[in-house]
Formats: C-alpha cells, sequence, structure tokens
C-alpha cells in the first residue's frame, strides 16, 4: 500500500511549528530563531525578541528582563554545553520554572557559531546537574529580585541580611507617604541610590529628583540653588516635569542655618499647595540626627521634620551574607552593552571579598569588579584579575586588623528601631490608629499601651 506523500516543508518552519520551545542565538548573542512553542510558553512574542541582544544579566523590568533570562551562561559561547535549572517570566508577570538546555554549535574550526537552547518546564521534579558557583549566584540574585519585586514592588535593592530586610521595609513605607525621610550611612552605602528609588517609586517620580550636596558646595551657592527651588515651586505656575520632586540633602548638617530655618517654614507653608507643587524632602548624613543637635549642628525643629522616617544603612562589613549577591549583580550590570560577557567570580575571589572589610562599601566594591572585569580574559574573574589597590589593601588588613565595634545598649537600641517603625506607621496611616495598629499586625489595644511606653505623643 502506498504510503500517502508528506509536503516539503522547510526546517525552520518545521521547527517552528512543534510545541517544544526552541530557540537560537548567534555568537553576538542575537536571537535569530524563536518558535511558537517559546511563545505559548512565556506569552512573548518573537517580534519581542527576535534581531535583540541578550546579555547575561538580571533585568528590572519587562522584556529587556526577559531577554536577559533567555541568555545562555557565557561559557557555553566558549564551547561547554550546560543543562541549568532558571526562571523566565512570563508576560503577565509570573515565573516559570525552567530547565535550559544549551548546546553550542561550532563549525570546522571548532569556533562556536550560535547556541541552540530547549526549554522544558519544570512541572514536576527533575534531577538536573548541579550549577556552577558562578551560575548558583546567577539564579540566585534573580530570585531574590523576584521576591523583593512580588512584595515591595522595586527590585534595585538587594539583601537577604536582616539589616538590609529592615531597609527595604522602611523604604516601602517612604515610597507610600510624604513624610521627610532621614538617612544614616557611612559613604559608599548608598545613600543616594536608595533616595532616587524612593523617589520614583513615590507620587513625585513625574517631577525632578533634586540632589543638594551640602557639604562640597559653597554656601553661597547653596542659597542660589535652593532660590531659584522657591522659584520653581511657585503653585501659580503650570505643572512642569522639571518642578522639584523631591530634594536630596547630603551632608544635611552643613545645610547653611538660615536655609535650614527657611526649609521648616516652606514645609509648614506648602500644606496648602496642591499636591503636585508639595516637594518631599529626603535628608542624609553618616551621622545620626542626634548626635548632631548635641554638637548644635541642626536646628531642633529641622531635625524634628526631618527624622520623620529614619533610615539607617549598615555598612558592607556588616552584610557580608549579601556580599556575593551583590558583587553578582554589579558584574551583570557590567555585561550591559558589551562583547565580552562574564558569567561570575571564581570561589577563591569571593573568600576574598568576604573576608576584607570594605572600608568604601559598596563603592570600593564596585570600582575593584570594574577594575577586575577590564583584565579578565575568560568568563570567571580570577584572583589573578584582582587590581592592586585591592590586594594592597587586603593585605595591610591582614597586618592590622580593624577594631572591634562598639556596641551600644541593646535595650536602647530595640526601644529606637520600635519607635521609629510606630512613628512611620502612624504617618502613613495619617495618626488614625486604627489603621495604624493594622499596618503594624497589633491590636489597637497594644498600640496604646505602646505609644505610652515609648512617651510617644499623639493627637487622639
Amino acid at each position: 500500500m502506498n504510503q500517502p506523500r508528506r509536503r516539503k516543508t522547510t526546517l525552520d518552519a518545521w521547527l517552528n511549528s512543534v510545541i517544544t520551545p526552541i530557540y537560537f542565538i548567534d555568537a553576538r548573542r542575537r536571537v535569530r530563531f524563536y518558535n511558537t512553542g517559546c511563545f505559548q510558553l512565556t506569552g512573548w512574542m518573537a517580534g519581542d525578541v527576535l534581531g535583540q541582544v541578550c546579555d547575561y544579566h538580571t533585568e528590572d523590568e519587562g522584556v529587556d528582563r526577559f531577554r536577559g533570562e533567555l541568555c545562555p551562561p557565557p561559557s557555553v559561547f566558549q564551547g561547554t554545553g550546560h543543562t541549568v535549572a532558571t526562571f523566565l517570566t512570563h508576560k503577565s508577570g509570573h515565573e516559570i520554572a525552567c530547565v535550559q538546555e544549551c548546546f553550542p554549535l561550532t563549525d570546522a574550526a571548532g569556533e562556536v557559531e550560535g547556541v541552540l537552547v530547549v526549554l522544558s518546564p519544570l512541572e514536576q521534579p527533575r534531577k538536573t546537574p548541579q550549577p556552577s558557583a558562578a551560575q548558583k549566584w546567577h539564579a540566585e540574585l534573580a530570585s531574590v529580585r523576584q521576591s523583593i519585586r512580588k512584595n515591595y514592588r522595586r527590585a534595585s535593592i538587594v539583601g537577604e541580611s536582616r539589616s538590609m530586610q529592615r531597609v527595604i521595609s522602611q523604604s516601602q513605607l517612604a515610597m507610600n507617604s510624604d513624610c521627610p525621610v532621614w538617612m544614616t550611612g557611612e559613604p559608599g552605602t548608598g545613600r543616594e541610590h536608595l533616595a532616587r528609588t524612593i523617589h520614583y517609586e513615590s507620587a513625585y517620580q513625574t517631577r525632578a529628583f533634586v540632589p543638594l550636596d551640602c557639604r562640597r558646595s559653597a554656601a553661597i551657592e547653596l542659597k542660589r540653588t535652593w532660590q531659584r527651588m522657591l522659584e520653581m515651586i511657585n503653585p501659580d505656575e503650570p505643572f512642569s516635569s522639571l518642578q522639584p520632586g523631591s530634594l536630596f540633602l547630603i551632608e544635611a548638617e552643613e545645610f547653611p542655618r538660615d536655609l535650614q530655618q527657611e526649609l521648616v517654614e516652606l514645609l509648614d507653608r506648602q500644606q496648602n499647595f496642591p499636591a503636585d507643587r508639595r516637594v518631599r524632602v529626603i535628608a542624609s548624613s553618616t551621622r545620626k540626627p542626634q548626635d548632631l543637635i548635641d554638637h548644635d549642628q541642626l536646628l531642633p525643629e529641622y531635625r524634628l521634620l526631618l527624622s520623620t522616617l529614619s533610615i539607617e544603612l549598615p555598612p558592607l562589613r556588616d552584610r557580608l551574607e549579601d556580599l556575593p549577591l551583590l558583587a553578582q549583580e554589579i558584574l551583570e550590570n557590567l555585561n550591559r552593552g558589551e562583547d565580552h560577557q562574564l558569567e561570575g567570580f571564581e570561589d577563591a575571589v569571593v573568600e576574598l571579598f568576604q573576608r576584607y572589610h570594605w572600608p568604601e562599601n559598596i563603592n570600593e566594591l564596585t570600582e575593584v569588579i570594574q577594575a577586575a572585569r577590564s583584565q579578565a580574559t575568560g568568563v570567571h574573574v580570577t584572583e589573578e584579575n584582582l587590581p592592586f589597590r585591592f590586594r594592597a589593601g587586603y593585605d595591610a588588613q591582614r597586618e592590622n586588623p580593624a577594631p572591634s565595634e562598639s556596641f551600644t545598649d541593646l535595650e536602647s537600641y530595640l526601644e529606637q528601631v520600635e519607635r521609629e517603625h510606630i512613628l512611620a506607621a502612624l504617618e502613613q496611616s495619617r495618626f488614625n490608629k486604627t489603621k495604624a495598629a493594622e499596618l503594624l499586625g497589633i491590636p489597637r489595644a497594644k498600640l496604646y499601651r505602646r505609644l505610652e511606653s515609648l512617651n510617644i505623643e499623639t493627637e487622639d
């Protein structure tokens, strides 16, 4: 009996018709093929990714983030096949657990021409090869960002340590309110980055973020800038995106005392302004507000106004459990737009990082990784790639260990944390004690007892 003849079809048309998710990335990391199975799995259409470059990083939002998730580990482009468990973000926002099987395709000379990737959804537990340390931190970074994104909308503040979870929670309170914020932290701990995150995730995001370095700017220049800002927030002027939304005072204790008084008066006066004319103040310092008042560097009313919500950023040496994630994040951010993509760090490098005290905090970590990346020839940062400044600092630290940290009384510290948390909840609820108790997850009667115990006075 004669067999019916099959209609001839091209290979790419056949691959496009199968429901197994398959895509192909060329040696320049451009997506050249993306079949119907990929669309059915992820919700992203071929037009969203075809012809686009995939960099090895975990992007914050949208299709850029998805393209980063499609990118195979850089070692695959050197000819090493990989099967890794990963997460892809569906166009609707939910995560898809899957196995990514990466097959490097080489020419006659052994050069990698591209990578064929087959995706298998992880609907049931399945044994997958153990990932390398670098791939593990890449996956962990993506997972942490997704967790933060679910709970706090943004993933630009990375950290799993207890101190950073507190910072993230306090930042969310700041994003949802218009109260002034005071940030305390050593140089390089990311105060301005956090201030910008709060601004762009708050109701002030459609207007300008205005950083003002009070220590490095001359008093006369500060006063000129202040006067220009006052002119721009005139409630009678038409709305403009150039109008100030958030004023970020860097080293706020250096703001001249006459301007401190004017700022207090402005914030009191602008309660009668339309919402789109009010300015939100975020102040920062390396010192706590009470220390500055004790040294007569802040007007008491200025301090009381700005410290409604206080956020203390920990130094890097006190959150070393976050360091592998931070280092991976910095390295992957540097991958963007670069031909040479790096996968991560050798284990020995991570161990060195975690034994170093980082006196300049995240700023120093960033500079060290930038310098090491420029020296790396493979897909991992090795000990040999680390710059001289890091080696010298590390050796000096071994010879002269950092002094042990002094500790404050635990009871006083916990009382201050509780006071700040309650005040932040009251501010967000506009001093409605029933709503504040709900935010804090405690009965209303208990809130009243804590207000009395902490001597927090509020209007009934």
